[in-house]
């Protein structure tokens, strides 16, 4: 196998006829609640490796969610502290990678 196999995205295996799996599976923008993951991935993946480029998009999230609810709070007059109780929310789920 050639490397350039290893840092193809999966949004280019789909698309790519190659592989055929478009014939099996497609891409539909509206129905995914994902888009903003994807595309940041799909993008970063040119510059990096795409396990890599995967956990730098997770680790803006991991710390933008704590951040962004301080600043809801700080707006609203409320103790931006509280935006810490967000921390453990970050990694509930299976979508850690």
């Amino acid at each position: 196998m050639d490397g350039q196999f290893k840092r193809q995205t999966p949004l280019e295996a789909l698309c790519a006829p190659t592989y055929g799996v478009s014939h099996y599976f497609g891409i539909e923008l509206g129905r995914t609640q994902y888009l903003a993951w994807y595309f940041l991935v799909d993008w970063l993946a040119y510059l990096m490796p795409l396990e890599t480029a995967a956990r730098v998009v997770f680790s803006l999230y991991a710390v933008g969610l704590p951040l962004s609810l301080a600043a809801l709070l700080r707006a609203h007059g409320r103790d931006p502290r509280v935006a810490l109780l967000a921390a453990p929310f970050v990694y509930s789920g299976k979508s850690n990678p």
